[in-house]
């Protein structure tokens, strides 16, 4: 069941993606996006209390059965979109598909400074996020519920950054804001290295460091799929999409393992530092690309 919902969320996040650049116009893609995201944080903050009131006042079964209604719903309304997000070009194999996405990617410098990025973010942050947790439960010494509030700090950064994902490239350009809001996020990370002890003042600020960090990547990740979506022809719109998440997301598992060994042979505080640094190659290669010039769409 677990695996029938996991294939169909990444195909659901693919075709959501191509979708909007044939539903908005050029210069409302950032706009666009930022609402998507906002709506989607909103509901992954609120959802989990939600569904627990649901199980305590209705039973299990009943929030069960609520979530199903829920998701038919949000089908429904899907569904009213109609064919707007056709294109009429023919179809071909997957696997022509795919070469296709690969090539479209390999040649554009622009998708191909994304992809980039979005690797060495992707191993990184999974590094990051594996030696994250031993660092707070063994070298912080964090109790389980502070270490719970402490990652919880990251849903309503994520909910600023959305809100806030479409003004920042306004008042400041795409360039600007995918090069130093993600130099920042990374530079605000640093810090949780430095921390020592598990009292109030550093629990305040690892509540902190999550919030900005939540809100300076979520609008870089906001800004990055605009531009994408801005330079991808709208016929491959998905094939684009699919290839990069299946570059990026391709290399969690060695990110994972890597923060793993990393922690257990130098220990959890190196292993932190080190992780955390190498999130900076995803700032240098936006900044070496024809992104980091970008100031605003055409009409």
């Amino acid at each position: 069941m677990g695996f029938v919902a996991g294939l169909f969320t990444v195909c659901f996040d693919v075709a959501y993606q191509s979708a909007l650049p044939r539903l908005v116009e050029r210069n409302q893609l950032a706009q666009g996006n930022s609402m998507l995201e906002t709506t989607r944080s909103a509901a992954q903050i609120s959802g989990p209390a939600l569904g627990g009131g649901l199980v305590s006042l209705l039973t299990a079964p009943i929030a069960v059965l609520a979530s199903a209604v829920l998701f038919a719903f949000s089908s429904l309304s899907v569904a009213r979109i109609g064919n707007r997000t056709t294109t009429g070009v023919p179809r071909t194999g997957v696997l022509r598909q795919i070469g296709e996405g690969l090539r479209i990617v390999r040649h554009d410098k622009s998708l191909r400074a994304i992809a980039a990025a979005t690797c060495v973010y992707q191993f990184g942050f999974t590094a990051l996020t594996t030696v994250y947790l031993l660092f707070l439960t063994r070298t912080l010494d964090l109790p389980s519920a502070v270490v719970g509030l402490v990652l919880a700090a990251f849903g309503p950064g994520v909910l600023i950054g959305s809100l806030l994902s479409a003004w920042l490239p306004r008042r400041f350009g795409y360039g600007p804001v995918v090069v130093f809001a993600a130099l920042i996020s990374d530079l605000v990370m640093l810090t949780t290295s430095t921390l020592r002890g598990s009292g109030p003042l550093t629990i305040a600020a690892l509540i902190v460091i999550n919030i900005l960090y939540g809100a300076l990547s979520q609008s870089v990740d906001v800004a990055v799929t605009a531009i994408r979506q801005l330079v991808t022809p709208l016929q491959v719109q998905g094939r684009v999409v699919a290839t990069i998440n299946f570059l990026g997301l391709g290399l969690t598992p060695f990110g994972a393992l890597l923060g793993g060994a990393a922690a257990g042979g130098l220990g959890t505080r190196p292993a932190l530092l080190i992780a955390t640094l190498a999130l900076f190659l995803s700032p240098l290669c936006l900044s070496l690309s024809p992104l980091a010039r970008l100031r605003q769409f055409s009409e």
